[in-house]
């Protein structure tokens, strides 16, 4: 596998994987989705990993990524760009009760980010 000596990612596109349980605010995501991000825990928050977006994307991924419940069982972002300069995308699946047929609150959304460009 061919590596961008700058961060240690593989060739571009590279793909990180995550899990969002909603409830707990918590996301797990992959050494991939770390090295993207540019974050050192595997286990962050919302919060967090709204930090490296760049400001000027902020609004437009929150709006994408949990303003997009209960209208889609599956999204494909918009490219965003992050704080360290990286371009991304993002898919995200998302995970209702089995009897939240309105599909009003997810429990949780799995997804993954695709690295488009390297800053």
């Amino acid at each position: 596998m061919n590596y961008i000596s700058k961060n240690h990612l593989p060739a571009i596109p590279v793909h990180g994987t995550f899990r969002y349980e909603i409830a707990k605010d918590i996301a797990t995501i992959d050494r991939n989705q770390q090295a993207i991000l540019g974050l050192k825990k595997n286990i962050v928050s919302f919060e967090e990993v709204l930090q490296t977006v760049d400001v000027k994307s902020k609004t437009l991924f929150q709006e994408q990524s949990i303003g997009s419940t209960g209208t889609h069982d599956s999204f494909l972002t918009n490219n965003f760009q992050l704080e360290n300069g990286n371009i991304i995308e993002e898919f995200y699946r998302f995970h209702y009760h089995p009897d939240d047929f309105e599909k009003r609150s997810p429990l949780f959304i799995s997804g993954q980010t695709t690295l488009l460009r390297v800053a």
